[in-house]
């Protein structure tokens, strides 16, 4: 049990190692993982965490990409301002 325990631990500490590699160092974090290695926990995490990243920045921008603008005008649709 301590050999699961201990990929769990390793595993998990690569995830948050790729998701903050990916928001602030994306280019590393691309040349890190280029060569997978999947016999290793860590690595595994590493990249895991760097896609998680990567899927929530891209539903980031379709969120901001679709109600940006056109939603603050809807907000003020029937007001006028003072003058």
């Amino acid at each position: 049990m301590d050999g699961i325990e201990e990929n769990e631990q390793q595993y998990t500490s690569g995830f948050n190692k790729g998701y903050l590699l990916a928001r602030h160092e994306p280019e590393l974090a691309a040349k890190l993982v280029a060569k997978p290695n999947e016999h290793n926990s860590y690595f595994k995490g590493l990249i895991s965490g760097r896609e998680q990243y990567e899927k929530e920045a891209k539903e980031l921008t379709k969120v901001f990409s679709r109600g940006g603008a056109s939603r603050g005008q809807e907000r003020n649709k029937g007001f006028e301002r003072e003058r």
